[in-house]
């Protein structure tokens, strides 16, 4: 069943080198035992700083998330494409305050904040979502998290 092809997929690999490392990589789940199978895709933005050869990713503070993205399936491919799907300028509002107090917690050599163009956001995570509907009806889930190499 569902929870099964689940159970053995693979993380793959845990980190990549840039956002666009898993573009057009294909998705090919062999099973015969499912009534269905969705792929979505979403990415994860982080803000980071950079300062005289050193660097700090703001983790555990304000992340920006967009919206889940279906995967297409190609039928000549048998498997699902991944997407080139991020954009390295989306973030929430912030505060240049809060910005501020998030570096001077987080990174030990946090200068001001006003030499912006240290800070930088990128992209830190690529989500991949797998949902199975098995034959019975009941649904089955699993997101698949690849980390971004930020250079931090």
């Amino acid at each position: 069943d569902g929870y099964d092809v689940l159970s053995d997929i693979q993380r793959g690999f845990s980190d990549i080198d840039s956002p666009g490392a898993l573009e057009n990589k294909i998705i090919k789940i062999k099973t015969k035992k499912i009534k269905k199978i969705e792929l979505l895709q979403r990415f994860q933005n982080t803000i980071a700083i950079y300062s005289e050869g050193k660097s700090c990713a703001l983790y555990d503070w304000k992340q920006y998330y967009s919206e889940w993205k279906t995967i297409p399936f190609i039928q000549k491919e048998n498997g699902f494409k991944i997407l080139n799907y991020y954009d390295q300028e989306k973030f929430i509002p912030i505060t240049i305050k809060e910005l501020q107090n998030a570096l001077d917690e987080s990174c030990s050599f946090a200068p001001l904040v006003s030499s912006i163009k240290d800070v930088t956001i990128t992209t830190s995570k690529i989500m991949i979502k797998i949902i199975i509907t098995n034959n019975d009806g009941s649904i089955s889930e699993k997101t698949i998290k690849y980390w971004v190499n930020i250079g931090c």
